[in-house]
């Protein structure tokens, strides 16, 4: 087991066991949220730097997507801002705006991952991710921007060839933030 299959693996016992102890605890089974964005960046802050000397650019935007995550939801916020800070923050578009920068990000790191990998079919792959997030980001709906991110994990998860440690990386980065916004999603809907 490599140290990014461990550090995928920890981090999901980690949630897992919370999620056990709030059972055990409450009788009902609760994800706790908002350590889903601290332990994303912090994973990202771990891969980046083990991985720094490979591909510099990669990590610096996830480390910024984990930064991105942490600040596009209010309630990561309100360990940190006053409650007059939070009422102007709900009132502009610098959430959304956000989640849209999330969004890109995640296209730009999947484009990397999926050069290397797809060479021929590369802009026909790239360009129906695009399609889909840009469907999400105008619906404003989660589950399509998920499915998106369900695609890209996917798709790098079919590589035939070995690929290099630090994309990795990059893509146990990318199946965690995957795993926890479902987590969220799945436990929302219902």
């Amino acid at each position: 087991m490599t140290r990014e299959q461990r550090t995928l693996a920890i981090s999901l016992l980690t949630v897992f066991l919370l999620a056990l102890s709030n059972y055990l605890n409450q009788g009902v089974f609760i994800f706790t949220f908002p350590i889903n964005e601290y332990l994303f960046l912090v994973v990202s802050l771990y891969f980046s730097w083990f991985h720094w000397k490979q591909e510099k650019w990669i990590y610096s935007l996830l480390v910024l997507l984990g930064i991105c995550q942490l600040f596009s939801e209010t309630y990561n916020l309100e360990l940190i801002a006053s409650s007059e800070t939070l009422v102007w923050y709900e009132q502009t578009a610098i959430r959304d705006w956000l989640k849209i920068v999330s969004q890109l990000i995640i296209l730009v790191i999947s484009a990397r991952i999926l050069k290397s990998e797809y060479k021929q079919h590369f802009w026909i792959t790239i360009s129906v991710l695009i399609g889909i997030t840009i469907l999400g980001l105008v619906l404003s709906n989660a589950w399509i921007l998920q499915a998106s991110l369900f695609l890209i994990v996917f798709l790098t998860g079919l590589r035939r060839e070995k690929r290099a440690t630090h994309l990795d990386a990059v893509y146990y980065a990318l199946l965690l933030l995957l795993i926890l916004n479902y987590t969220k999603l799945l436990y929302i809907s219902f």
